[in-house]
């Protein structure tokens, strides 16, 4: 994009059956994920947009599981002596969801909210290595 700015894109879709034609345990379910980002001199921020497909066809041990929309941002600050904070959220929603369709899968967190703080020695004042995003 332009000169602070970067999106990424990634998913899956995954199918496989046996040779009896039963559908395979512990294939994932379809993924789609967005993520834009802006990495500035002193600021950064991000965001990831994430969703992840029901399943109703399962197979012997696995539960169907519902469609989840996951949002998870973040916003860091480049602060003096090479240091960097960092404020994210996770699961942004609350979605309460299951990550996987196995039958003993135990939900997934809920929304998670931390602050973070990195020391970067070795680099020019607290700004990152050319090419990185500061993350």
């Amino acid at each position: 994009l332009a000169e602070h700015w970067s999106l990424s894109f990634a998913g899956h879709r995954i199918r496989g059956t046996d040779d009896e034609g039963a559908i395979l345990a512990d294939l994932p379910a379809d993924r789609l994920r967005v993520e834009p980002r802006f990495s500035g001199r002193r600021l950064s921020d991000g965001a990831a947009i994430a969703w992840r497909r029901s399943r109703s066809s399962v197979a012997s041990g696995e539960k169907p599981i519902d469609d989840a929309l996951l949002v998870d941002l973040s916003l860091g600050l480049r602060l003096p002596g090479a240091l960097h904070a960092t404020l994210w959220v996770r699961n942004l929603r609350d979605e309460n969801y299951f990550p996987s369709a196995d039958s003993k899968a135990a939900p997934a967190p809920g929304r998670s909210i931390g602050v973070q703080l990195s020391w970067r020695g070795g680099g020019r004042g607290g700004a990152p290595p050319e090419g990185s995003s500061g993350e």
